[in-house]
């Protein structure tokens, strides 16, 4: 038998960077709620588990809570880069298995930032695409709230398969450096005050919003769906040249070839 992750075929990702209204567990608590306020059920189940929502979602954060240094017995090796982590995975009501897949992450690095992350699969039936585009929607609504919980430097709405890498982002946000972009991007008031608001949404794309704290929400493209794969690696190129006529020169790394 085929397992999910291999029938997975299409997939939808937010990261947050640089979080600072994350910095601990009660804080995971607040996003953990809104997950399940939305839909999205955290879950107690492992492996193979079939999922069930979580009673009582708070319960579920602290019992997912990781002391890395504890799991490793003491001392966390070196190269290993996470000090603390909470994660589940999330029974969603309009993408329930086995249709798709989807997964909850904080995570709290040596440098003493926090990235928070969701991500959902839609496995192989002749309506992936529409699931797809219908999850980019449900996803992007949680990002906006998403945003004004966790302070990012930096966030990321896209398709794992086809946009760039967000993680380039992870050494770079706190410099607030441009690195690559996807369907969705959220530049924090420092990107806005170091780049100008019009230079950042005049980015070749669909279309930017205003953020209530200052920041910029810019949106490459209508739906998560990449119709046209020609036609997008078209923009990456005139995004780069956008760029590079000010000054900036960026690439985009695909993060699964």
């Amino acid at each position: 038998m085929t397992s999910p992750l291999r029938r997975a075929t299409y997939g939808v990702d937010v990261v947050f960077l640089h979080c600072e209204g994350v910095p601990g567990m009660e804080a995971v608590k607040p996003l953990a709620r809104l997950l399940d306020a939305q839909g999205l059920h955290p879950s107690p189940a492992k492996g193979g588990e079939p999922l069930y929502a979580a009673p009582d979602v708070d319960a579920l954060v602290e019992s997912r809570f990781t002391d890395e240094k504890a799991w490793f017995g003491g001392t966390i090796p070196e190269g290993w880069s996470i000090l603390y982590s909470v994660t589940f995975s999330l029974l969603m009501e309009d993408f329930s298995p086995p249709a798709a897949h989807g997964a909850f992450s904080w995570r709290l690095y040596r440098n003493g930032h926090p990235t928070v992350e969701v991500s959902g699969w839609v496995y192989e039936t002749p309506e992936a695409r529409a699931m797809q585009e219908r999850l980019g929607d449900c996803f992007l609504d949680v990002a906006r709230q998403f945003y004004s919980l966790a302070s990012p430097a930096f966030g990321f709405v896209c398709d794992p398969l086809v946009d760039a890498d967000p993680w380039p982002y992870e050494k770079t946000a706190g410099e607030r450096k441009l690195a690559g972009l996807g369907w969705v991007a959220f530049f924090d008031p420092g990107y806005v005050e170091k780049y100008g608001r019009e230079l950042l949404a005049g980015i070749p794309g669909y279309r930017v919003e205003d953020l209530p704290d200052g920041g910029l929400l810019y949106q490459s493209r209508p739906s998560v769906v990449v119709q046209d794969k020609a036609a997008h690696k078209l923009w990456q190129q005139s995004v780069c040249q956008y760029l590079l006529a000010h000054g900036i020169q960026v690439e985009f790394i695909p993060k699964l070839l």
